[in-house]
């Protein structure tokens, strides 16, 4: 890593907005992948970035690992922090085993949700679907359990809550929050859930054009509280969304980000009446 720190966070800042470029252009491509699955080129080009965020990602992690161990260390470690620092120092790089798991995984993912656009397209049964994705679910389960048995846990569930969702929590924990939340759920439970900007979405239009939609959200947001009202706005005046009910589209909704821009950004299938209520949560 050399014996210049200063040379060194430069060169960090610059592999870091790098990262973060590539990891907003991986996310472009989901959501034009999540606007339909079946398209071939949009299949192969997210099984590709898939793998190739891993490779990337690991890379990454394990060149910035040998800072963390190297003359630099201390001025390091002032710069990112002690949680960082001691996140990359700790990094345990990818296993050739590992890498072609999460290909698998990509690729099990990918059949998963072309299934389901074509049997949304054909009409067949849950059974009939179910009988085709069952394996594919099972099989990628199986897959994740794998990975987390590699880095000593039983299932996957406990590897996910400290190293993907970095969830670091115990029950006690849990339990002082919901204390602490009691104070004021009530009220802000009663609010919202009591208030004609949920109430009115289960009486309107459901062939709603995606517009109409973001008018009464923008609307109802106003009456919620100021700081609704200004989150609509932006999601509106900035078009941070790709909503729309067309038949291809996977079913649901989520949100994520764009890591280089710093903005939110919502997917949403608006196919029922309920589009309302998932868009405004």
């Amino acid at each position: 890593a050399g014996n210049d720190a200063d040379a060194v966070i430069a060169q960090y800042e610059k592999v870091y907005d790098l990262y973060l470029h590539y990891d907003e252009m991986g996310t472009a491509l989901s959501i034009e992948y999540d606007m339909d699955p079946t398209d071939e080129y949009w299949s192969e080009q997210y099984k590709k970035v898939s793998s190739y965020e891993v490779e990337c990602s690991d890379a990454v992690y394990t060149a910035v690992k040998a800072v963390c161990s190297g003359p630099c260390a201390d001025r390091f470690r002032e710069y990112i922090g002690e949680d960082y620092f001691d996140e990359f120092a700790s990094y345990e790089e990818l296993t050739d085993e590992e890498s072609e798991i999460y290909d698998r995984i990509a690729e099990l993912t990918d059949q998963y949700y072309t299934e389901i656009e074509k049997a949304d397209a054909s009409g067949i049964d849950d059974e009939e679907l179910n009988s085709i994705i069952g394996p594919i679910f099972v099989e990628m389960v199986n897959l994740r359990n794998r990975i987390a048995q590699i880095h000593g846990y039983d299932e996957y569930s406990g590897y996910a809550d400290e190293l993907v969702y970095l969830r670091d929590f115990d029950e006690d924990d849990i339990e002082n929050f919901h204390k602490a939340v009691k104070k004021i759920s009530a009220r802000a439970y009663d609010l919202v859930y009591n208030s004609t900007a949920y109430s009115a979405p289960y009486y309107i239009d459901i062939d709603m054009t995606t517009e109409e939609l973001l008018d009464m959200l923008k609307t109802y947001g106003s009456k919620i509280s100021p700081y609704a009202k200004e989150a609509a706005e932006l999601l509106i005046d900035e078009k941070l969304y790709s909503i729309g009910n067309e038949e291809t589209r996977i079913d649901g909704a989520y949100t994520t980000d764009f890591a280089e821009s710093g903005v939110p950004f919502i997917f949403a299938n608006a196919e029922d009446s309920s589009a309302f209520v998932t868009l405004s949560h």
